[in-house]
């Protein structure tokens, strides 16, 4: 069995081993500590750039999203403004070709009622003519008659003799129509004259 004897300079020897020791785990021990501080330190960094990216995104997404919803609404602004603008013109132009179609309808019977006017007026002008005529013709033959009789028929005593009655009351005429009504024409009917006796 060997034995190993401890000197002086052994043991001194020994003890600046185990400080040698001693210190290197120590410095390890600071070395891990700080390589764990610098990986939190970094993990934090990357977690704020992290963080910050996700705001930007964030941010970038909700101007996109405002923009695109103001652009669709400015969109649908624009279609409904057209639609209402065409729905307008079209009313517009079917107001406009109902009056056009009222106007030529109310022209047209405008003049018929005019050429309907001028056509009873011209009626009514030609009655009138016609009864003058047969009136002067009516009133020659009475008075012919008249005449006639009285030179065939010997006078008769005034006081018991009736008065004779005017010509014109011997014919009566229908009153001439308005021009609203239908005309209506009524011949005349001479009254018969009574014979006055021949005295003898």
């Amino acid at each position: 069995m060997t034995h190993v004897e401890f000197t002086p300079e052994a043991g001194t020897s020994q003890a600046e081993a185990e400080e040698s020791v001693r210190r290197t785990l120590l410095l390890a021990q600071k070395t891990a500590e700080a390589a764990v501080r610098e990986a939190n330190e970094e993990a934090q960094r990357i977690k704020g750039d992290a963080r910050t990216e996700a705001d930007r995104l964030l941010d970038e997404a909700g101007e996109e999203a405002a923009r695109v919803l103001s652009a669709a609404r400015d969109e649908a602004r624009r279609m409904v403004d057209a639609a209402v603008a065409h729905a307008t013109a079209t009313v517009d132009e079917a107001d406009a070709t109902a009056q056009a179609a009222l106007g030529e309808t109310v022209a047209a019977d405008t003049e018929h009622l005019l050429r309907q006017r001028d056509e009873l007026r011209a009626e009514v002008a030609r009655l009138s003519g016609y009864l003058a005529t047969e009136r002067a013709r009516v009133m020659a033959v009475l008075a012919a008659a008249m005449e006639h009789f009285g030179d065939t028929l010997a006078p008769i005593e005034m006081a018991t003799a009736p008065a004779a009655a005017p010509v014109e009351d011997l014919v009566t005429f229908a009153p001439a129509p308005s021009p609203a009504a239908e005309p209506v024409v009524t011949e005349p009917e001479p009254e018969p004259v009574a014979a006055t006796p021949v005295a003898n």
